[in-house]
């Protein structure tokens, strides 16, 4: 007995503009020969610019193999005025130009450092003010930032201009970022999360600075970081991140997808690390997609992914990609598709298989051409990642409460062998929460207890008339558009060792149902998904029931 997965999409990533600049070595600019590292200040001339060089510590391993030298480093700038961000790519040399508008002169920017995986490496600290760390940059002309010797643990080292850079003076003291002991931003290790990153005050900079780039004064941008306003609480699940404010006219969505059924749920409960991660790297689904609102001008031409700065496993990530010989859809490496995304009839799309086991802070690039031979890109970093399911330790009924084991010869939840529970009772479920990349439980998901029905051969029962199977008043947390019990995180009940315990109704549990052509069917078997989910994931453990 098999039972179909499911993918989800909704809306989660943030623009990432710009222009790229030819690549130019700092030394080959003109000079208007007031550049002086001791300290003095320095007038900048010129179009507004950032140009500079990039240098790492010898031995530094490379991400990719295909690259050359510096190749696929960037440096991003995101004005602390308008959240715009403009960003330079390095050649071989690792030097980068970035070109910014006229209309940002004047303008305080941040500027981040980031590897060929597309994590950041950290925010470009211009001094110390107080016992705050400079993070702004004034920028009024041609500015260079001279060779910058990337540390060898930025975690525990800070990136600073190079001797040969002409910003002395340009520092803008009113954008800071909080350090810790070892003089580095306090949100770089943990991506901008966790208690340390935390922030007490309120997420604005002074009134003489917008404070568009860093509210919350961890030294990330908010791009690179899992929480933008520093309360405790990643974006993905309170809402306040700038998710796709920048771009109202198109969406572009990303969510992740880690749905286990019961059959390849051993590894979950009981399996080593090793083959967690196994499961974890061949079960885990990512989809991206993107289309323009109804109301917007611009129509999508294509869509496609960067492999820099992108996820090292990019390359051996497989999608969801179109057969060439026109038979449909088939699996495949991304990278022999070129990382193209699907032309659907309203949208472009593609599932990804990374085939590894994900980490916060990973990375996804990707850039979209319109018909009217514009380009945008866009970035997405994933802020957590799932590392279990939801596991389901107890079931039955009130009183009546019977252990869950994946290893019960008779009841362990696969079609073959399914939970026997007493029809005529509430079904009571008892489960963890699923943890994340440190191992704590997330604690701020909804759950959506979603259910499928199945013949007694085992075959499922399509066409089901929900309205007519369930006229009103329908079951406590049941959807409109199918059988499933909804509970938003805020009316979830507390956490009793590590553990929730929740109720469904009775009702849920049709001995027929009403098909769309009003005949009946008979049920033999369900299924019910415990899906913790939020706006950017879901991950469940999928079992099968049947009737005592």
């Amino acid at each position: 007995m098999s039972f179909p997965r499911l993918f989800l999409l909704v809306s989660a990533i943030v623009l990432l503009v710009g222009c790229n600049g030819s690549i130019t070595d700092p030394t080959d600019l003109p000079s208007d020969g007031s550049s002086d590292p001791t300290g003095g200040n320095t007038t900048l001339t010129g179009d507004p610019g950032l140009t500079g060089q990039l240098k790492v510590p010898a031995g530094t391993k490379r991400v990719y193999a295909a690259k050359e030298g510096m190749e696929g480093y960037q440096v991003v700038a995101q004005s602390d005025a308008t959240g715009t961000i403009y960003r330079g790519t390095t050649d071989a040399a690792g030097t980068f130009t970035i070109d910014i508008p006229d209309s940002e002169s004047g303008n305080t920017f941040m500027i981040t450092i980031l590897g060929p995986d597309g994590k950041a490496i950290g925010p470009v600290l211009f001094g110390t003010a107080g016992a705050d760390g400079i993070t702004g940059l004034k920028v009024t002309g041609e500015a260079s930032l001279g060779t910058i010797e990337l540390p060898a643990d930025p975690n525990h080292q800070t990136i600073e201009p190079g001797d040969d850079a002409n910003v002395s003076g340009q520092e803008d003291t009113d954008v800071t970022a909080r350090l810790n002991g070892e003089g580095v931003p306090v949100g770089l290790d943990s991506k901008g999360k966790g208690q340390a990153a935390q922030y007490t005050g309120t997420t604005t900079q002074p009134s003489n600075s917008e404070g568009q780039a860093d509210p919350d004064k961890d030294g990330l941008i908010d791009l690179f970081d899992a929480d933008d306003n520093g309360n405790g609480t990643v974006d993905d699940f309170d809402g306040d991140g700038n998710v796709g404010s920048l771009v109202p006219d198109i969406h572009v969505n990303f969510f992740m997808n880690l749905k286990v059924q019961s059959e390849e749920a051993a590894a979950f409960y009981s399996g080593t690390e090793a083959e967690r991660n196994e499961a974890l790297a061949r079960l885990y689904v990512i989809t991206l997609e993107a289309f323009a609102e109804p109301f917007s001008t611009r129509v999508i031409k294509s869509m496609t992914g960067l492999e820099t700065p992108g996820p090292a496993y990019l390359p051996t990530a497989e999608a969801s990609i179109l057969d060439p010989s026109g038979a449909g859809w088939n699996r495949g490496l991304w990278s022999s598709a070129g990382y193209a995304f699907l032309k659907e009839p309203d949208r472009f799309d593609v599932w990804v298989f990374p085939n590894t086991v994900m980490e916060s802070g990973d990375t996804f690039n990707v850039n979209i051409e319109f018909e009217d031979g514009t380009s945008e890109q866009y970035t997405r970093m994933i802020n957590y990642v799932f590392k279990n399911i939801p596991k389901l330790l107890q079931y039955g009924s009130v009183g009546n409460l019977k252990n869950f084991s994946i290893t019960d010869t008779a009841a362990n939840g696969t079609g073959a062998k399914p939970i026997r529970f007493d029809g005529t009772k509430d079904l009571v479920l008892v489960f963890n929460p699923p943890p994340d990349e440190t191992g704590a439980s997330i604690q701020d998901l909804d759950y959506d207890m979603q259910m499928f029905f199945y013949d007694e051969q085992g075959q499922p029962i399509n066409n089901i008339d929900y309205n007519a199977t369930w006229p009103a008043p329908k079951p406590l947390g049941m959807g409109t558009n199918g059988a499933n019990c909804f509970i938003p995180n805020n009316q979830m009940p507390a956490l009793v060792n590590d553990a929730y315990t929740i109720s469904m109704s009775r009702d849920y549990f049709k001995d027929q149902v009403i098909l769309n052509d009003s005949t009946t069917k008979s049920v033999g078997y369900y299924k019910i998904d415990i899906t913790a989910c939020c706006s950017s994931g879901n991950c469940a453990i999928m079992f099968c029931l049947k009737k005592q």
